[in-house]
């Protein structure tokens, strides 16, 4: 991959055969978009495990449930059989 990433600097990291090599490393923010960005639908576990977590996340630091669309049917469904 010869892309350009912009929030991006190179670290030398040790690797299996026991030498440094300089490795492309950005900040947490930066990783979760890269992920996000990647079209492949290989892609898709890694982005549904980033977006669950994200969602209990924000449950457990707002003490609130989180609306999610299986929830949201189900609060439309009560209030149209009201």
């Amino acid at each position: 991959m010869d892309e350009l990433v912009t929030k991006s600097d190179q670290l030398k990291m040790k690797s299996a055969d026991g030498k440094y090599y300089l490795t492309d490393v950005g900040d947490i923010e930066t990783i979760f978009r890269l992920i996000q960005s990647i079209p492949s639908p290989k892609a898709e576990p890694i982005k549904l495990w980033l977006a669950k977590n994200a969602r209990v996340e924000l449950e457990n630091r707002t003490g609130r449930k989180v609306v999610n669309r299986g929830n949201f049917l189900e609060s439309k469904i009560k209030k149209e059989i009201r």
